[in-house]
């Protein structure tokens, strides 16, 4: 076997073994084979449902391979349920039983799909220590998916296993009371799915035919698990039926709409426009959809513009199966599609029987001008080095437009981060532009979350302590709330305050890369690789360009004791800081030739070169005035070398940073990274 057909991976395994297949195949060898394709058949479907691929059947045993342990798990107590509800009438004594293990680990995988190692050889002996109807997990899986996965977790102790060095701990995992498969015993309840279901088709909405046509689209679930979630909704992108851009327009502005609107209602937590917008032309199952975004009701539909008449369809469903739970078509002039919207808000809002926040009313921060709504959609159209202006122009049609006030805000602090706007000048103009917005609006959350943006890049920590709190206070699960502050506490040097805030971030948004990515710096800085790469991988999958998640992984499979990966994948992406500080002695040899290196990769070729105190130096250039950067300082191992340095503790006096850096030392003291 050549290296080259070789590849490393992270991979969740799942082993399943028959129970007593050899016994009941003496006894009755057509009623064992039919049970065993039966099972077999339980297997392919649920592994397929959760993101999983079959690898191997062969005699009565399965194994298959997930991108997430959570995928694995759930879809191992599917299967447990599932055979269960099937041999409900077969004397016990006749029943063909499956011991599943289910481990979190390296393999190795040849071009045909087939995997070895350790990893695999580790879940085969969990499967060995399971129960009959029973799952086995190791810890890395337990940690991974423990408060994602309805399901209970008992320590069954570290356990001696064949062919493994090191002992191995092991968890029995029990269903949860919401993880079992609901039984629809009832044949009334049968027909009325059925008879909801014929309405949407002979409503003709294409959406729900669009997504639920074809297999997953192949991207890591979740780690936030449906199954956990109550009453939490995600809008999907509506189906534009027409055939040209201002109908695409209208029809995104449309689905945008109904998540801001559904946003405000009490109880209920909706997914981020980020997140609902990654289905966008793509042909992906309702139920893998849900679980993806981890919730438990849909909302879509479809939009057609015909002249000046609208017609909009739409359509609430429980995930779990299918069912509608509201249904609605608004056949409607072009400057009536507003007032459309909002009924269509309401009508959700009250088949989930929860209220609506009479604080704010649904028309607040939109608009009661259609030439400003048609303006604004134009505008969201348009390259980005447009919008400003084009926003500007919505105003002046409409100034009480909230949403344009935030639109403009986004925009001017896109402009600051790539460096055409200073940062002072456009935290100044998005504190006005917000301010405004929060005048028609007191309780526009994203507005808040906008102006923790503009104190950040003043660096006014005050004000971004303020901002967080109050979105919070409107909004428990904002995630920018969360997210600004686990940046307060990581500042702090209080990593064990931070890591569930970063996690409360990305759970609104769950295909939101960026959301993946910040929680991956934060447990990787936790000395948690292994849960680092695995939210650096799905951050990948969201977005396979990215290089901030690229660096992310390079820096967690360092940390693995993965070197030789590491260093290919920095050589790939010309890493020139990861090279100069872990490369081998030819990479920092090529390293002292390049020209142009930027100011880090600069900084630490000096440091390399005997003159440390250029690492401070460009500290106090780059970071001092970055909230964010300077948190991941206290934390980073990067800077190990410097940290006894007068110059480094100077540094962190000048920052008032003396007892934050103390308090993150002590928490990396007390939280070593796990020896492998």
């Amino acid at each position: 076997m050549e290296n080259s057909e070789l590849r490393h991976r992270l991979l969740a395994i799942l082993a399943a073994d028959g129970v007593g297949f050899s016994r009941l195949m003496a006894a009755d060898e057509r009623a064992t084979v039919a049970m065993l394709d039966t099972a077999r058949a339980m297997f392919s479907e649920q592994i397929s449902a959760h993101g999983g691929r079959l690898v191997d059947t062969a005699g009565d045993s399965v194994l298959a391979v997930f991108d997430t342990a959570a995928g694995a798990v759930v879809a191992a107590l599917a299967v447990q349920a599932r055979l269960d509800e099937q041999r409900s009438e077969i004397p016990p004594e006749q029943c063909l039983r499956f011991r599943i293990g289910v481990h979190l680990g390296d393999v190795f995988e040849k071009a045909d799909g087939t995997v070895y190692g350790d990893g695999v050889n580790i879940a085969a002996r969990l499967q060995a220590l399971a129960d009959a109807d029973g799952l086995a997990v190791s810890q890395s899986v337990q940690m991974a998916v423990q408060g994602h996965v309805a399901a209970h977790f008992e320590n069954m102790g570290a356990q001696s296993v064949k062919n493994i060095s090191r002992p191995v701990q092991v968890f029995r995992v029990r269903a949860g009371n919401t993880a079992a498969p609901r039984r629809l015993k009832s044949r009334r309840v049968l027909v009325a799915i059925a008879a909801a279901l014929v309405v949407v088709a002979v409503a003709g909405v294409a959406w729900q035919a669009v997504v639920s046509r074809t297999p997953s689209s192949g991207v890591a679930a979740s780690n936030f698990d449906a199954a956990t979630a109550r009453k939490t909704l995600a809008v999907l992108p509506f189906a534009n039926l027409g055939d040209d851009k201002a109908n695409e327009l209208l029809t995104d502005g449309v689905t945008d709409e109904l998540i801001g609107l559904l946003s405000r209602v009490r109880g209920l937590r909706v997914t981020g426009r980020d997140s609902s917008f990654y289905f966008k032309g793509k042909q992906v199952p309702m139920a893998e959809m849900a679980r993806q975004l981890g919730v438990s009701y849909l909302v879509g539909g479809s939009v057609r513009r015909d002249g000046s008449r609208v017609r909009i369809s739409a359509q609430l469903l429980n995930a779990a199966d299918g069912a509608v739970l509201w249904s609605r078509s608004f056949d409607r002039e072009f400057k009536d599609v507003l007032v459309a919207q909002g009924e269509i808000a309401l009508g959700i809002a009250g088949s989930l029987t929860q209220s609506i926040d009479d604080s704010a009313s649904f028309g607040g921060r939109g608009t009661t001008s259609p030439e400003a709504w048609q303006a604004f959609l134009e505008a969201k159209g348009l390259p980005a080095g447009q919008r400003v202006a084009a926003y500007e122009r919505v105003l002046a049609l409409d100034p009480n437009f909230a949403r344009a006030h935030v639109a403009l805000a986004d925009q001017v602090l896109g402009l600051a981060l790539i460096g055409k706007l200073s940062k002072q000048v456009a935290s100044e103009r998005m504190t006005n532009y917000l301010q405004e917005a929060l005048r028609i609006d007191p309780r526009y959350d994203h507005a808040y979350g906008l102006l923790g943006a503009a104190a950040k890049i003043a660096d006014d920590m005050q004000a971004l302590r303020r901002h967080a709190q109050r979105a919070l206070d409107i909004d428990p699960d904002s995630s920018a709330g969360h997210g600004w502050t686990a940046e307060l506490k990581l500042h702090a040097g209080d990593m064990g305050g931070a890591l569930p805030a970063f996690r409360r971030a990305a759970e609104p948004v769950p295909l939101v890369g960026w959301a993946r990515l910040n929680y991956a710096m934060a447990l990787r800085h936790a000395n948690q690789p292994a849960q680092a790469l695995q939210e650096a991988e799905l951050a990948l999958a969201l977005d396979p360009n990215s290089v901030r998640a690229l660096a992310e992984k390079a820096h967690c499979l360092l940390m693995l004791g993965r070197r030789d990966e590491a260093l290919r994948l920095a050589r790939e992406r010309d890493f020139t800081t990861f090279l100069i500080r872990y490369g081998a002695p030819e990479d920092q040899a090529a390293m002292r030739q390049r020209k142009n290196l930027d100011a880090h990769a600069t900084a630490w070729q000096e440091f390399l070169l005997g003159r440390p105190d250029a690492v401070v130096e460009h500290l106090e250039v780059d970071h001092s005035g970055d909230i964010q950067g300077r948190a991941r300082v206290l934390f980073d191992a990067e800077y190990d070398p410097v940290r006894r340095r007068p110059s480094f503790e100077a540094w962190l006096a000048r920052h008032k940073l003396t007892e934050a850096h103390e308090r993150a030392q002590a928490w990396r003291a007390a939280n070593p990274v796990p020896k492998r």
